[in-house]
């Protein structure tokens, strides 16, 4: 049986919908830390009961993967998040600056039409942070950005670390658009480190660029300008101004 002549497909498509919203998976996903074999994109990896169908066909893709990526929480972790967003959102693909790494070939394109209730590009994603780790936040501060609509949120995979909810709250302030024009224009790189001392890094494109944003808010205490620039107070974390030769503005965590 081809595509052309599926039952589900020759269906009117308002009953397609139906039957897509009860195609909704009851608990949160685990996805693998490595996708086996591992140079397999993770959105061929088969996980839950329906997510297989995202990727029966493009039409299924169009109509079921917003929905499905809308109203499954994906749990990922953060030392193979990258390779997520990569497979899952290739409209991050960017010339210059957060998110600037090249799409590997033969992807597919989430940003297709969509039939259902729920348009455009979507996501509910937990990201699980590990004591100690730099996590390299660019592809995630982009996917904020050029995707408002998609939930993020993280959780500590160590019990001594309290800081996801701090950690939301910023990327929460990217998906407003209060911090979205600085991304752009100022930040090559955002790194996060969670550990006893945690640790916010922002890489600028150059020291001219760094000393200017920083003129132009009028403060020499990096936690002020992040502050000026629409980014929330960020208390837990020591702040790190940098154009990647040396360390320009360093403002100690004040919890």
């Amino acid at each position: 049986m081809t595509v052309s002549t599926s039952p589900l497909l020759s269906l009117p498509g308002e009953i397609r919908n139906r039957i897509y919203e009860y195609c909704v998976e009851p608990k949160a996903i685990q996805l693998p830390r490595m996708p086996k074999p591992p140079q397999k994109p993770y959105e061929h990896v088969r996980f839950g009961m329906y997510g297989g169908l995202r990727n029966v066909c493009q039409q299924t893709r169009a109509e079921f993967g917003s929905m499905y990526m809308a109203k499954t929480v994906l749990v990922i972790h953060q030392v193979t998040a990258q390779k997520f967003f990569y497979s899952f959102y290739p409209g991050l693909r960017k010339q210059n600056g957060i998110g600037n790494e090249p799409l590997q070939p033969g992807r597919p394109n989430d940003e297709l039409p969509v039939s259902t209730g729920v348009p455009g590009v979507q996501g509910n994603i937990r990201i699980t942070t590990y004591y100690g780790l730099r996590y390299d936040a660019r592809l995630l501060a982009r996917l904020c950005a050029k995707y408002p609509s998609v939930k993020v949120a993280f959780t500590d995979a160590s019990a001594c670390l309290d800081l996801a909810s701090s950690v939301d709250d910023f990327f929460a302030h990217i998906s407003s658009g209060a911090f979205r024009p600085h991304l752009e224009l100022v930040f090559q790189r955002i790194e996060i480190t969670c550990s006893t001392v945690p640790e916010m890094c922002f890489t600028f494109y150059s020291r001219e660029i760094m000393e200017e944003a920083m003129k132009r808010v009028g403060e020499v205490d990096s936690r002020q300008a992040l502050i000026e620039m629409g980014a929330p107070p960020m208390d837990a974390f020591a702040i790190l101004f940098t154009d990647a030769t040396s360390v320009y503005k360093h403002s100690a965590p004040q919890a």
